[in-house]
């Protein structure tokens, strides 16, 4: 599981490409524990042309603050990462494998 810095690399990550940006583009599967009750279309409607006014972390749990709500959160899990291009992918301690760079 990630720890408290591998959790601040992938904010500060996240924040470094989408603060101060929109979303354009959300394409989300259907998963009835993550998305309890709802469509993936909902999800996409609801995040689609929101701007990221902010990336924050509160312990192991990442969000990103847009300019309306819903807020989406993150938890990295055992294995989890965000990646970006032209940056080096973050290697978790706890996991053997690198991750690649694309996206």
């Amino acid at each position: 599981m990630p720890e408290l810095p591998e959790v601040e690399r992938g904010r500060r990550v996240a924040a470094s490409v989408a603060e101060g940006r929109r979303i354009l583009a959300v394409r989300a599967a259907r998963d009835d524990i993550v998305f309890e009750g709802l469509a993936p279309r909902r999800i996409r409607h609801a995040l689609e042309g929101a701007r990221v006014d902010a990336v924050e972390r509160r312990g192991k749990h990442l969000f990103f603050a847009l300019d309306r709500r819903p807020w989406p959160l993150f938890h990295f899990g055992m294995t989890g990462a965000f990646r970006v291009p032209d940056a080096h992918p973050l290697r978790l301690a706890s996991s053997p494998r690198t991750l690649d760079a694309s996206w």
